[in-house]
């Protein structure tokens, strides 16, 4: 019987940890980006911020870029985490803690995702707002289609036109 409750519950931590993988994943990745920078002082508060502030100036990433405004590291930001986020990187915690403390402060800082990349051998198996969004991007529209299949038939005739090695 306990062998059982240890099946089931390392089952259970092991789709948590998958869960949790992707979990604030633009945030982590902005960090662990401000980390790699060489030579980053980490000694007060202050140099903290103003390093932070130059490096989110820099990102070109629209996503990292959201993630600066809701911490306040951009000037005229609504909102300001900055307090809490130098501290937690004068403490060198983590990335992924940082996301995650930062998170239950703003949880749009968590809910940031980037776009899984797309099968273009596989339309078929996409949501139609997903297919809607390939045409967003590409600054397209399909007003005449209503059916799945028509969405997937208007991006394989504009395929060509935007992907030349397709």
């Amino acid at each position: 019987m306990n062998i059982i409750f240890l099946c089931l519950y390392l089952i259970y931590i092991s789709i948590i940890d998958a869960k949790s993988k992707n979990k604030c994943e633009v945030c982590v990745k902005l960090f662990e980006n401000f980390y790699s920078i060489p030579g980053q002082d980490f000694s007060s508060k202050d140099i903290i911020k103003s390093n932070l502030e130059k490096f989110c100036e820099s990102i070109t990433d629209k996503k990292q870029h959201k993630i600066c405004v809701n911490i306040g590291a951009i000037e005229n930001s609504p909102t300001s985490l900055m307090g809490s986020t130098t501290g937690y990187l004068f403490g060198k915690y983590p990335p992924e803690r940082i996301c995650e403390l930062l998170g239950a402060l703003d949880m749009e800082i968590c809910e940031l995702k980037y776009d899984r990349p797309v099968d273009w051998n596989n339309l078929k198996s996409m949501r139609i707002k997903e297919l809607r969004k390939i045409l967003n991007d590409w600054n397209e529209a399909c007003h005449a289609c209503t059916e799945k299949i028509e969405f997937i038939k208007r991006i394989e005739e504009l395929k060509p036109k935007y992907f030349k090695e397709l």
